[in-house]
């Protein structure tokens, strides 16, 4: 008689679960979730910087530049196709290998931005590893101390920006 009661209640918890809606495991992606990725790569982008630098004052300037808030958000493709030219040289100069192109082309949807920038922090952090095996990684795939809500599109192609800018520095200095 156990076993009946117990197949019961499994069958139709089963049952239940599978009735309901599926929209609540959804997870919404928002500017919010872009502009985290691309904060976490300007933090690569200034650990690697930081490993390079013979100049204090060269990383500080590095460190003090700010993000535009003038751009254009129909630039965020561009600003993305020029980040992933300049890591492909860089990844290339290690033999390290590169990436053809971003799946998601030039969709501006946020699902898109959010896969296509987490492939670039993802090689990105390829190129750190190489540069120095016992660097964490992990770190780079959180959303950190200060969490940031209410980002607009105008907020990632600024944050896209500041890492071109950055990355310009970096390979300057590298002699790349």
């Amino acid at each position: 008689m156990l076993k009946r009661v117990m197949i019961v209640l499994l069958a139709s918890t089963v049952w239940m679960a599978s009735t309901q809606s599926r929209a609540t495991d959804t997870v919404e992606l928002t500017p919010d979730n872009v502009v985290t990725v691309w904060q976490n790569i300007n933090e690569v982008i200034l650990v690697l910087s930081a490993s390079i630098a013979l100049d204090d004052e060269w990383i500080d300037g590095l460190r003090d530049l700010q993000p535009s808030t003038t751009l254009d958000t129909a630039k965020m493709p561009s600003e993305m196709n020029i980040f992933h030219e300049k890591l492909n040289a860089i990844l290339n100069s290690s033999d390290l290998k590169t990436l053809d192109r971003l799946p998601h082309g030039d969709d501006l949807s946020t699902p898109a931005l959010y896969v296509n920038s987490g492939i670039l922090l993802d090689h990105l952090l390829h190129y750190l590893i190489a540069s120095d095996s016992l660097a964490s990684v992990s770190i780079y795939y959180g959303e950190g101390e200060d969490t940031t809500h209410g980002m607009s599109d105008q907020d990632v192609v600024a944050q896209i920006n500041l890492a071109n800018q950055r990355l310009d520095a970096f390979i300057e200095e590298n002699g790349l």
